[in-house]
């Protein structure tokens, strides 16, 4: 059920966004992202928080996709540009490893059906643990410098 839009285009009284969904995008919102430094930001504790990456984006071949149970992935680019590929379940998938609580991750070598995702500075994609993914991918084939926002919103949020 990925959700994908424009962060300046969510409104508070958005039908098919939850509360907990609201409020990550609320702060993305009002987020001064220039004076944040890369890595961990608590919002709400282990039950919401942030994590400000940049990286340089790479080619399929050299990124695994993942796949969370705990939490649901609200990435946020915030300069640059990169696509992410989303897959789902499915038998013909191949794992790499098995899935690891501690950092609440499962990782794949292959994912059958892959859709390509462009982002775009602004743009936001809303991940739930159904959804494999794999971000950070060249846009159009080039290689970019992306900074981006990753929201963790734990699935105890939403009950």
């Amino acid at each position: 059920m990925m959700l994908i839009g424009k962060l300046d285009s969510v409104t508070s009284d958005s039908i098919f966004i939850t509360l907990a969904i609201r409020k990550a995008l609320s702060f993305l919102r009002n987020c001064e992202f220039q004076q944040l430094a890369n890595g961990r930001h608590e919002i709400d504790g282990d039950n919401i928080f942030m994590i400000i990456s940049e990286y340089q984006t790479t080619q399929p071949k050299n990124k695994k996709a993942e796949q969370h149970r705990k939490y649901i992935d609200i990435h946020y680019l915030i300069s640059g540009k990169e696509m992410i590929r989303i897959g789902f379940e499915n038998s013909k998938n191949i794992p790499n490893g098995t899935y690891n609580p501690e950092n609440d991750c499962a990782m794949f070598t292959k994912v059958e059906d892959e859709v390509f995702i462009p982002m775009l500075p602004g743009m936001y994609i809303v991940l739930f643990p159904e959804e494999i993914h794999r971000p950070g991918l060249h846009y159009m084939g080039k290689p970019q410098k992306v900074r981006k926002a990753v929201v963790k919103l734990s699935m105890e949020m939403l009950k």
